[in-house]
């Protein structure tokens, strides 16, 4: 290839890097006599030398007068020649055969490989996953900070964590020696904008984790390598890969991921929050019938009122009522919108402030239905008439009131009833019980009830619905002041 061509850069404003294969084959052609390794990386070389003069192709004596460039060969050469001339002739003669093997050496090394011919490039190109992406979305969705910690070059890094959506334009990429030179402080500043780690070592890793530590959050850790093994162990959550990861790391670790996908940790955190939701769920439900009962109970004694429930009532409440929805509530689906919520802190209680509001408000709304009938029957009836009204009304609100647990933000209208069947079900056996206890005169005395009228069934089942109407009124006024204030911050 002896033809000229002009640089790549400047002919056409571009590098060799941005053309395609066709390109750069046409741009450099091919010919028999070939190119020198040196003189094909001058020509690959986005901003070296790539030009070959027409007819100024470089000759064997050339390239073996170059070796004789180097200032220290001028120095070794004329040391020889002043200690010949000083008589120390074996000192010159290994002087200067020391200066010639080394040219000998220089001039095989740079014509060992001629006679190259230009064929192509060839890349290497590891995508990620599909699914990493969408997993990446979901954890910035549910307020997830995802860091990546690679030995790969920084350019390398940034390329891949841009295509995957782990950094954005604000986000910084720093390289192991700025880490080295950057103090404990300063880092526990700073690590909160780094989304990008690149040629880091293991008690590099071991800082990072740290310093997210000292920032007050929860940190999970994944890896596969024995570098990995220190800031594993340190985390939180130390994640090891179960195919690739080695014995040591796995040791350090608290889970292992058997398929060795980013997916299945953000898979775990969605299980997770939906176990921690419905268990959240099941319990606010429980105590809310039970404070409901407890102030009917504690009112009535106080006002001196005749008992509004017996035992029996209580037991039949617990078992049937609150007892088999609870179950339900337990089991069900995880909301789809559980991931785009913001994580909780991690010393915030399962009955913190808002669980403890709602409790007392669900039982306030449901003993006051109850006291309302009980009172309102009991001027006109028996006690024991108020105490089966008392009972019924008390049944059917707690009923209802399961579907209002269901979501703490979503009203009813909004959940599908039919993802939760096994609920839908356990709900009507238990009105058919209920009702079925005020006509049938052998449960009516094992509930210690009288018999009611279907009509004033169908009207203790519409005074059931108060607290329900009112707990969704109330998750609606909640979610239009929200928005306002994200509006107004807007």
């Amino acid at each position: 290839m002896t033809a000229s061509h002009p640089i790549a850069s400047q002919a056409t404003g571009t590098s060799w890097h941005n053309r395609s294969a066709e390109q750069v084959l046409a741009q450099l052609g091919s010919t028999t006599d070939g190119l020198t390794t040196q003189e094909a990386r001058q020509r690959l070389t986005t901003n070296g030398p790539n030009e070959l003069k027409e007819g100024k192709r470089i000759s064997p004596f050339q390239i073996f007068l170059g070796q004789f460039k180097s200032l220290l060969i001028w120095i070794l050469i004329a040391a020889g020649v002043i200690s010949g001339a000083l008589g120390e002739v074996v000192d010159a003669i290994a002087i200067l055969a020391i200066v010639g093997l080394n040219a000998v050496i220089g001039f095989t090394a740079d014509t060992v490989e001629r006679e190259l011919v230009f064929v192509g490039l060839t890349g290497m190109y590891d995508p990620p996953r599909q699914e990493a992406k969408e997993a990446v979305a979901k954890c910035h969705a549910a307020g997830i900070r995802v860091v990546m910690i690679t030995g790969d070059h920084p350019h390398t890094a940034t390329a891949i964590t841009r295509e995957i959506g782990i950094a954005s334009a604000d986000d910084v990429a720093i390289a192991g020696v700025e880490l080295y030179k950057m103090s404990d402080d300063e880092l526990h500043k700073r690590v909160s904008k780094i989304a990008i780690y690149a040629r880091f070592t293991a008690e590099h890793k071991l800082r990072i984790i740290r310093a997210w530590k000292a920032n007050d959050a929860v940190v999970a850790m994944t890896g596969d390598g024995v570098n990995d093994a220190p800031a594993i162990k340190g985390a939180d959550i130390g994640i090891a890969m179960g195919r690739a990861g080695t014995e040591v790391t796995k040791q350090a670790a608290d889970m292992i991921i058997t398929d060795d996908n980013f997916a299945t940790i953000v898979a775990a955190v969605e299980e997770g929050r939906g176990i921690y939701a419905n268990i959240r769920k099941t319990l606010q439900y429980l105590l809310a019938g039970n404070t409901g009962e407890l102030l009917l109970m504690t009112v009535c004694v106080i006002i001196g009122l005749p008992t509004p429930l017996l035992p029996i009532h209580l037991l039949w409440i617990n078992l049937v009522t609150d007892g088999l929805p609870a179950l339900c509530l337990a089991t069900d689906p995880i909301d789809p919108d559980v991931m785009k919520r913001h994580p909780r802190h991690r010393s915030e209680r399962i009955t913190n402030r808002s669980f403890l509001r709602t409790m007392c408000l669900t039982g306030f709304l449901t003993a006051g239905v109850a006291f309302a009938v009980y009172v309102y029957i009991l001027k006109t009836g028996t006690p024991e008439i108020a105490r089966t009204y008392a009972f019924a009304v008390l049944v059917f609100a707690e009923l209802l009131r399961a579907f209002d647990a269901r979501s703490e933000t979503k009203p009813v209208w909004r959940i599908s009833l039919f993802t939760n069947r096994n609920l839908l079900i356990v709900v009507a056996i238990s009105f058919g019980l209920q009702v079925w206890s005020q006509h049938n005169a052998v449960l009516g005395r094992f509930l210690k009830t009288s018999s009611m009228p279907l009509a004033d069934c169908l009207l203790l089942l519409a005074l059931g619905t108060v607290p329900l109407l009112v707990l969704e009124l109330v998750k609606v006024v909640r979610h239009v002041r929200e928005h306002r204030t994200r509006t107004a911050k807007r």
